[in-house]
């Protein structure tokens, strides 16, 4: 859902920077602050977060971080993640809420915990950071975004408008 979001907070923000006199080039290099990592990498973290922890979990290699540049590379990532993402069966998650992870940072940092507490701790803060630093640099930049373009996923359950 988180992704399926994002695609569409990227589309709204395409429209809106043609109309507003910045090119998706700028947005796509904003970022919040000055050691932070600007949009595109942070849009390219989500979907990598998400591909990770399934690969993770399933015990499946872990793919690299993509390297894709421009709104349209970007909204195919996240269409082909999303994808990717569907085609795993749930047998494929079979003893993973046990199954020991061993996570190696590049800086030499290495975590082990179990899938549940990598799932809980490490994968879902990792993938939402990201999710949300893109929708902060992009709402950051004036991209009229809001709650319900974060949650937009959530509207199906909509029974009355506000």
């Amino acid at each position: 859902n988180g992704l399926k979001d994002l695609a569409g907070e990227i589309s709204k923000a395409a429209d809106w920077t043609g109309e507003n006199g910045m090119t998706m080039a700028a947005l796509l290099e904003a970022r919040l602050a000055p050691d932070m990592f600007p949009l595109e990498p942070q849009i390219q973290f989500t979907c990598h977060q998400a591909r990770e922890a399934v690969a993770r979990l399933t015990e499946k290699p872990v793919p690299d971080l993509p390297q894709v540049t421009g709104p349209e590379a970007l909204q195919a990532l996240i269409e082909t993640t999303i994808s990717e993402l569907e085609q795993v069966p749930d047998t494929a998650f079979e003893g993973a809420a046990e199954r020991q992870i061993r996570l190696e940072l590049p800086n030499g940092m290495v975590f082990e915990m179990t899938g549940f507490e990598y799932v809980r701790d490490w994968a879902q803060a990792q993938f939402y950071f990201h999710r949300m630093a893109a929708y902060a640099i992009m709402r950051h930049v004036g991209v009229p975004l809001g709650k319900a373009d974060y949650v937009a996923h959530a509207l199906k359950y909509l029974k009355s408008p506000v």
